[in-house]
C-alpha cells in the first residue's frame, strides 16, 4: 500500500519555486540579449545589424542550455590569533547576525557557574565548549540534536535528518593535534559545503555519496578532508522526530533494513500518527511509545513460513533459519536428538556447499536456497530414544526406588537424601512398599 510522505506538500512546493526562479532567470537573460543587439545595432552599420539579428536566436538557445554560474559562498574567518570557530560555523551556518562574541562570552560564563569543574570557555581566545553552542542555537529558536555516529551509518542517520522541512544542516567537532576545531556543514537544497573559518580554507562542495566518509574506524566531513570528527550536531528549526525513532528503535545487528526501507517505515509511520490524530483531535493522541512499537512492526523483517508436517501445517513468524528452527522445537514438532530435513518444491534445503539444515542451522533463507514465500515440509525422522527415556505424550509405568535416609515428610511425599548426597522427594501415592535397611 503505497502511504504519502507528510513531506510531499514542501518538496511539492519547493519544485514549483525552482521552476519559476528558472524561468525569471531565462526571461531576464533574453532581455538582457535583446538590449545588447539593440545597442550594438544602433552602434553599428546596417550589414553588421543584418548579421547580428540572424545570430540572436543561437545565442538565446545558448543561453538556456548553459550550465549554472559557481556560486561565490562567503565564509566567515577567524583570525589567526584566536579560537573563535564555534562562533564562526554558527554565522557561516546561519549568518553573522545570528551571534555575537558578547553573547558567546555570557552564555558561556553562566554555563560555567554549573559546569562542576568543567571549562565552558577560554575568554582570551575565544574557544567555547560544544554546550555553549548548543544552548546558543536553542536559545535561538533552533533544534539541536547530538548524532550518534559511531553506531549509526552515515546512510542512515543523514537520510532520518533530512527529513526534518526545516534541516540547516551540522556543527563539527574535529580532532587537532592542540586544540578540537569546529566546523559548518550548510545542506541548502541540493548543495552540501564544508564551511571552515581557519584562514586560506575554501569551502568544498561534498557531493552525497561522499558526506561522512568513514576510513577504517575513523570518520571524516568528505573524502578530500583528513581531521577525525569527534562530534556531530544537527541543526534544525523543528524537532528531529525522525531521528529520534531511528535512534530509538537502531538495532546494529545485519537482520536490519536498508536505509531506504528504514526511511521509508519511519516516513509511513510519522503520515499514519498525523493521519490518525487528525481524525480523532478528541481522543487521546498516539504516544511516542506507541509510535515506536509501530516503526518496530514496520521494518521488522520477519515473514510468514508456511511449514507442512505430516497432515498438519502452521504459520511460522521468523527473519531467518535459526529462529525458524527454534520455533519448530518449541513446538516439539523437532527434537535436538532426531534427525530431520526441510523440502521444498521437492528439493532438499540446504547450502550451495551441500549442507542440509540442522538443529544449529544459522543464516538466512537465502542461504539455504528457500523461497519464505513458498510453503517448506518438514519431513521427521526416527527418534534416537534411550530406553530409559520417555517421550512427551507417551503412556508408561515407571519403575523405580530410592534409597536413602528420610530427612523430611509431608502429607503427601517424603524427602529423601541418597548415597550421593542429592535429596529426592517420593511422592506417597507412588509408593508400594517401604522397607527398612
Amino acid at each position: 500500500m503505497y502511504v504519502q510522505s507528510p513531506y510531499a506538500w514542501y518538496y511539492k512546493k519547493k519544485r514549483e519555486e525552482e521552476k519559476r526562479q528558472k524561468r525569471k532567470e531565462r526571461k531576464a537573460a533574453r532581455k538582457k540579449k535583446r538590449e545588447m543587439l539593440k545597442t550594438m545595432k544602433e552602434g553599428s552599420g546596417g550589414e553588421q545589424s543584418q548579421q547580428l539579428q540572424l545570430e540572436e536566436p543561437l545565442a538565446i538557445i545558448a543561453t538556456e542550455q548553459t550550465y549554472p554560474q559557481k556560486s561565490t559562498v562567503r565564509v566567515i574567518r577567524q583570525s589567526s590569533n584566536d579560537l573563535t570557530c564555534g562562533m564562526r560555523s554558527l554565522q557561516n551556518m546561519y549568518g553573522q547576525h545570528i551571534v555575537t562574541r558578547e553573547e558567546m562570552d555570557a552564555k558561556a560564563e553562566e554555563l560555567q557557574q554549573n559546569s562542576f569543574g568543567v571549562e565552558m570557555y577560554n575568554k582570551k581566545l575565544g574557544f567555547y565548549h560544544i554546550e555553549v553552542l548548543k544552548a546558543i542555537l536553542t536559545d535561538k529558536g533552533k533544534c539541536v540534536q547530538r548524532v550518534d555516529h559511531i553506531s549509526i551509518p552515515r546512510e542512515y542517520f543523514h537520510s532520518a535528518l533530512s527529513l526534518n522541512t526545516r534541516f540547516s544542516g551540522y556543527i563539527v567537532t574535529l580532532r587537532l593535534d592542540e586544540v578540537n576545531h569546529y566546523v559548518a556543514i550548510r545542506c541548502n537544497g541540493k548543495h552540501t559545503r564544508l564551511l571552515d573559518s581557519l584562514p586560506g580554507k575554501e569551502p568544498i562542495e561534498i557531493p552525497l555519496n561522499e558526506l561522512f566518509h568513514k576510513n577504517g574506524d575513523e570518520l571524516f566531513c568528505c573524502k578530500s578532508d583528513n581531521r577525525p570528527i569527534l562530534a556531530i550536531l544537527a541543526v534544525g528549526g523543528t524537532t528531529f522526530v525522525g531521528y529520534t525513532l531511528l535512534h530509538d528503535t537502531w538495532s546494529d545487528t545485519d537482520s536490519r533494513p536498508t536505509p531506504m526501507q528504514y526511511v521509508n517505515a519511519i516516513v509511513s509511520t510519522l503520515a499514519m500518527s498525523k493521519k490518525c490524530n487528525s481524525e480523532r483531535p478528541h481522543r487521546e493522541k498516539y504516544s511516542y511509545e506507541r509510535l515506536k512499537r509501530y516503526l518496530r512492526e514496520k521494518i521488522s523483517r520477519q515473514v510468514s513460513v508456511l511449514v507442512k508436517f505430516d497432515d498438519k501445517q502452521t504459520l511460522i513468524q521468523c527473519a531467518n533459519i535459526q529462529q525458524l528452527i527454534a520455533r519448530l522445537t518449541d513446538m516439539q514438532w523437532i527434537q535436538s536428538n532426531q534427525n530431520f530435513n526441510i523440502h521444498q518444491n521437492g528439493n532438499q534445503c540446504k547450502t550451495q556447499d551441500d549442507i542440509p539444515i540442522n538443529i544449529d542451522s544459522k543464516g538466512s533463507f537465502q542461504q539455504y536456497q528457500i523461497d519464505p514465500t513458498t510453503s517448506i515440509s518438514l519431513i521427521v525422522g526416527q527418534r534416537s530414544i534411550s530406553p530409559n527415556q520417555a517421550q512427551v505424550g507417551g503412556f508408561y509405568r515407571f519403575d523405580c526406588s530410592v534409597a536413602g535416609t528420610c530427612i523430611g515428610t509431608q502429607h503427601n511425599s517424603y524427602s529423601v537424601r541418597d548415597v550421593d548426597g542429592k535429596v529426592q522427594v517420593v511422592y506417597k501415592k507412588s509408593i508400594e512398599r517401604i522397607e527398612k535397611i
